[in-house]
């Protein structure tokens, strides 16, 4: 993607994680390289919620209703023309198709 103008945005609840580590973790489990002027973080606070020990009953609904919210946030912060859901959270994915 060298000479192209397209912006890369990674979606991450690693609040404390440095980009350099979260790059590293990209390339050793995708096997891809990006050009970091093009790359853009956002850090979503409302991860946390989808964390399974928040909820003692019904985890399975609450973490599917944590997951549009953690997408809304998202999608708030920055909306993309490509998304690619790397997490498995489907639930997710009508939210950033009807933006």
């Amino acid at each position: 993607y060298a000479g192209r103008n397209i912006r890369f945005v990674i979606y991450t609840g690693d609040i404390d994680a440095k980009p350099q580590e979260i790059l590293s973790k990209a390339r050793s489990r995708f096997d891809i390289s990006v050009d970091e002027q093009n790359l853009h973080f956002v850090y979503l606070r409302t991860r946390r919620w989808l964390e399974a020990n928040n909820y003692a009953h019904l985890t399975l609904a609450l973490q599917s209703l944590a997951a549009l919210i953690v997408g809304i946030e998202a999608l708030c912060s920055v909306n993309p023309e490509v998304f690619i859901d790397t997490m498995g959270y489907p639930f997710t994915l009508p939210l950033f198709r009807l933006s």
